[in-house]
């Protein structure tokens, strides 16, 4: 288990400028606005962090996303207020999570009616966690952690495998089976007896993207203040 990219966003600089060397080559599109210690994203600025190849920050086995951020709004209930009227789902980050998803592994996590939901899409079958307690007063600063190991993560009361944490306290947890498609192609050519191609990650080349992507799934306003994520499934308490 190692960081892969850590940044406190006190400048749109930041982004590609992090405290941990930006080996994943994160960077940004759109536009933020530079406040005091954060940035501001609007509905109508489109501000996009993300990198070309997320597995250079984790993998499907097991990684862990720690977002700093705020919202003009209440969450009650993990609910986002007004979206909790709404029948669509808000993207906040992930992993091919869009028409491109269908016979690859996906990960994201999205607002939506029921609550924050992290959800995962494998051969395994597809699965979600669902945070529907968490309440947060508008324009207030909150940690949410989202973790996930295929195994089992370590120091929880419950055997959960995917995890939601807000300000340091496990929220929602569950166990399910989550399967790396590349292990898949591995079987195959073991089976057949032939030589497997180099291995790679199976989310090589598919791109991590927070608070847009490309199918336009979100144009929710929030201001963000850090972005670290690892490669293993737990690298601390907030």
């Amino acid at each position: 288990m190692f960081i892969t990219y850590y940044s406190e966003l006190c400048s749109m600089g930041a982004i590609n400028n992090p405290h941990v060397t930006n080996g994943c080559h994160m960077r940004s599109s759109g536009f933020f606005e530079e406040k005091d210690g954060y940035l501001k994203k609007t509905a109508h600025n489109r501000g996009r962090i993300f990198c070309d190849d997320s597995s250079k920050l984790f993998d499907v086995n097991s990684g862990q996303v720690r977002l700093t951020l705020s919202f003009p709004q209440d969450i009650s209930k993990g609910v986002l207020y007004p979206l909790g009227f709404s029948d669509k789902s808000h993207f906040l980050w992930g992993v091919n999570m869009g028409v491109s998803d269908i016979g690859r592994n996906s990960i994201g996590v999205f607002f939506t009616k029921n609550g924050i939901e992290f959800r995962f899409k494998t051969p395994g079958g597809n699965y979600s966690v669902v945070d529907d307690i968490t309440d947060i007063d508008s324009n207030s600063f909150f940690d949410l952690d989202l973790f996930w190991d295929k195994d089992e993560i370590v120091g929880t009361e419950e055997k959960v495998n995917a995890l939601i944490r807000v300000n340091g306290e496990n929220i929602s947890g569950s166990f399910f089976p989550i399967v790396d498609d590349s292990e898949i192609n591995s079987n195959f050519y073991s089976a057949v007896e032939q030589e497997e191609p180099s291995p790679t990650s199976s989310f090589s080349g598919l791109p991590f993207e927070l608070l847009e992507n490309s199918f336009n799934y979100n144009n929710v306003e929030c201001c963000i203040r850090k972005i670290i994520i690892s490669n293993g499934s737990e690298f601390g308490e907030s």
